[in-house]
């Protein structure tokens, strides 16, 4: 009796030992108690691209309160790239070649892009004209009038040099001695007067290379109407200065980034808080083409949690700070990613 005693009190004082330290989770939804009337953000974010000059923090609320370039309890820190390249700004020929290296048509989309624009009842639209320049390279128009006798002394040219471009029989090529897309075509200002009268057209014939992304600038040929080879060489002469296949790449544009770190007290109610591309007093950055690419190496609420989450159970752990370490790149422009955070608080008892 004495010894099965022993035993079974051994193994109750076991069970309850291992009842005792053994954590058993339990979740309860109550109401909020805290009162205060602000909450703290904690951040620290590498701007892989920006220089700090560049770089503001703001905030804003469901209140309608908006601060902008917050500078108290924040640092900035210049930071090196890789120690190689130190950037440099894209020039006017990568954007081009960058915002439309992937384009792409249907047969019937590069049809109606590729068309003359000769009469309003074809079986084409001819509604845009831009989208016609922003799908070739170059666009080389004859801009003319059917009443027009110059217009039709010309014709007979213009028709050869055109087919000669369009058919491939001759290359045009761009400064890296790459064929460029070259498409001819012409425009009938009787049937399409709007077109016309938005390029200000004001003379007939009249002839003009344009270039893809720019459809407000363009260059007036002046030259003789004689011959094909008159058009040839002018459109040579310009298409020869553009590096339009390059092989260009997204690449830093500052010679180094910024590492932004502190703290911001904000209403406790829905708002957002936001690292901006901004210009300074000496340099306007053109935003649109700006790399806001970035690495959280930390993001979180209320009173910084950095030393606590180590007391956290581990399945909790990351719900604490969700973006650490984790870093967004921009491989295009028009880019900015957003961070979308719904933040409850909790409270764990042992």
């Amino acid at each position: 009796m004495t010894f099965a005693a022993i035993v079974t009190c051994s193994i109750l004082f076991i069970c309850e030992f291992s009842a005792f330290m053994t954590t058993k989770e339990r979740t309860d939804v109550v109401l909020d108690s805290n009162q205060d009337s602000t909450l703290k953000i904690n951040f620290d974010v590498t701007m892989l691209d920006m220089a700090c000059d560049h770089i503001t923090v703001g905030v804003w609320d469901a209140f309608g309160t908006e601060r902008q370039n917050i500078t108290k309890n924040i640092v900035k820190q210049r930071i090196d790239h890789k120690g190689q390249d130190k950037g440099h700004a894209y020039t006017e020929d990568e954007l081009m070649e960058l915002e439309h290296s992937d384009q792409s048509f249907s047969a019937d989309e590069l049809a109606e892009l590729d068309s003359d624009w000769s009469s309003s009842s074809d079986q084409f639209k001819h509604a845009d004209f831009e989208s016609v320049i922003q799908a070739h390279d170059f666009t080389f128009i004859n801009f003319y009038a059917d009443w027009c006798p110059h217009c039709r002394m010309f014709a007979p040219i213009w028709n050869q040099f055109e087919e000669a471009v369009n058919s491939g029989s001759e290359e045009i090529k761009d400064a890296d001695n790459m064929k460029a897309n070259v498409r001819v075509l012409k425009i009938n200002c009787v049937d399409f007067e709007e077109a016309c009268v938005e390029q200000k057209i004001n003379a007939f014939p009249q002839i003009r290379l344009y270039r893809r992304g720019v459809t407000t600038k363009y260059d007036l040929f002046q030259g003789g109407r004689g011959n094909k080879e008159e058009l040839l060489n002018f459109a040579r002469s310009k298409i020869s200065t553009r590096h339009m296949h390059q092989g260009a790449h997204y690449h830093e544009i500052f010679a180094e980034g910024c590492r932004i770190s502190g703290n911001v007290e904000v209403a406790r109610v829905p708002g957002t808080v936001h690292f901006q591309a901004a210009h300074t007093n000496e340099k306007t950055l053109n935003l649109a083409f700006t790399n806001v690419s970035h690495k959280i190496n930390h993001f979180s609420f209320g009173e910084d949690p950095t030393w606590g989450q180590r007391l956290l159970p581990s399945q909790y752990r990351k719900h604490a700070a969700p973006l650490d370490g984790r870093t967004f790149h921009v491989d295009k422009f028009h880019q900015a990613p957003h961070h979308f955070i719904k933040v409850v608080h909790t409270r764990f008892d042992r």
